[in-house]
């Protein structure tokens, strides 16, 4: 089976980093209310985790199904069709409890779908 889904999960992993990059630099919660270039490249980000999981095919999705992908492409759905009315306490937990948890996973499942 060709591993043409590689660069996805790559990029998954690249936007989190990212994400976790800015929180390094002292990203605070009030920074996604006040600072819109800030809050734009979150978004942005966010949006591409749930972007490139839902082009990872159904069989690899359901082989780490304890990756939550459907949470994962719901809030890109929230960003992208409703950006304004998307909660940035939702996004503030999701980058703080979710995305810490999500690149330890994507790392594993990049290291064992390497060597499949």
């Amino acid at each position: 089976m060709p591993k043409d889904y590689l660069p996805y999960l790559e990029t998954i992993l690249q936007e989190c980093r990212d994400i976790e990059g800015m929180k390094a630099k002292g990203l605070v919660y009030n920074d996604l209310l006040v600072d819109v270039e800030k809050k734009k490249a979150i978004l942005f980000s966010v949006l591409n985790v749930g972007e490139y999981s839902n082009k990872i095919p159904v069989d690899v999705k359901l082989k780490w199904s304890e990756l939550d992908w459907i949470k994962m492409v719901g809030i890109r759905n929230r960003i992208a069709h409703d950006y304004l009315g998307v909660d940035l306490s939702i996004v503030w937990k999701i980058i703080s409890y979710d995305i810490p948890k999500l690149i330890p996973q994507i790392e594993k499942v990049l290291e064992k779908e390497r060597k499949a």
